[in-house]
């Protein structure tokens, strides 16, 4: 019986300890459109992040070709929308990318997408 108690609190424990951990990490990234194509004017957006901050943004190509940085203001509902620093891709932007956002020096979220030719 106190084997089975023993077990029902560890697996109590561990269960809150997941559910917190995914709580406490919410930001995210988002590019649009999804698919992009080479020629495409493209940008990124996110929510989660401190209202009324700054959050930077960087993309780069996986065959470190390319890549872009810059800050987007963070609105009081804690998202930014990046469509005032959209880009065009350019010929030659095609294949793997990594985009991440940071706020205050952290990591907050990532994202891989496919640029297609």
């Amino acid at each position: 019986m106190k084997r089975l108690l023993l077990a029902l609190v560890v697996a109590s424990l561990l269960i809150g300890g997941a559910a917190n951990a995914s709580a406490a990490h919410s930001s995210t990234i988002y590019i649009s459109p999804s698919f992009p194509v080479v020629g495409d004017l493209f940008w990124f957006s996110g929510c989660g992040y401190t209202p009324g901050g700054q959050v930077t943004v960087m993309a780069d190509a996986k065959d470190a070709s390319m890549s872009l940085e810059f800050v987007e203001p963070v609105g009081l509902n804690g998202c930014f929308s990046g469509f005032d620093q959209a880009f065009v891709l350019p010929p030659g932007s095609d294949g793997r990318w990594t985009a991440t956002t940071w706020e205050s020096g952290h990591k907050e979220a990532t994202r891989n997408f496919i640029v297609s030719p």
